[in-house]
């Protein structure tokens, strides 16, 4: 899963290496971001822009807004079959920037976890694969929302966690947000980052940032 990561680098920043338009969205930066907090996504139907979104996907028939809480991770191996994501999957995808990203390993013999941080070589931006959706509140304003996919880890990761948020390097980041992918062309892109992509590192928040 992935449920906290950090986002260290400034709007301008994000936007310099995406040639965006913010539409003067500010991103603060944050170093721990949470489920059902504003994070910033690049949509697939305005590749340009950069959105603001609640982390936590309701889908657009959503009974309830609170659904968001079970639903800020989608599993690449069932999102074209489950109704919350199947038609995000098809038809709204987009890019989440993330500078880093944490998971906790069990300490054997302990009921304590220690802390890790994920980020990838040589780029301090990187970005998760997403899907977005709007929902209409009861007072009829639009809630835009997001979710992270995640698939199995890799080898370098498992000795953590046996799943790890989906990452997109820079080949594959636009042919993401591309339109008329078919479900097989899809799915090619939701698999674990090799093992040479990643650093790993026990967590120092001294160091950290």
């Amino acid at each position: 899963m992935c449920g906290s990561f950090a986002l260290s680098a400034k709007t301008k920043d994000i936007e310099k290496l995406k040639s965006l338009n913010s539409n003067n969205y500010e991103f603060e930066p944050k170093t721990n971001i949470f489920p059902l907090q504003k994070i910033p996504i690049i949509k697939n139907t305005s590749k340009n822009e950069l959105s603001e979104a609640n982390w936590g996907l309701i889908p657009s028939w959503a009974k309830d807004k609170k659904i968001a809480k079970s639903l800020f991770n989608a599993r690449a191996e069932t999102i074209n079959e489950k109704p919350s994501f199947r038609n995000s999957f098809k038809n709204k995808r987009c890019l989440i920037p993330a500078t880093q990203f944490y998971e906790w390993k069990q300490v054997p013999n302990s009921k304590y976890k220690e802390k890790y941080t994920i980020s990838v070589l040589n780029t301090k931006i990187f970005f998760f694969a997403g899907l977005w959706d709007i929902y209409y509140d009861e007072n009829k304003l639009p809630i835009l929302s997001t979710t992270i996919i995640t698939t199995e880890a890799n080898t370098k990761m498992s000795a953590i966690h046996n799943r790890m948020p989906v990452i997109l390097l820079f080949d594959t980041q636009d042919l993401w947000l591309e339109n008329g992918l078919t479900n097989d062309e899809l799915k090619s892109f939701l698999k674990p980052i090799d093992d040479d992509f990643i650093l790993i590192n026990k967590f120092n928040e001294n160091l950290n940032f």
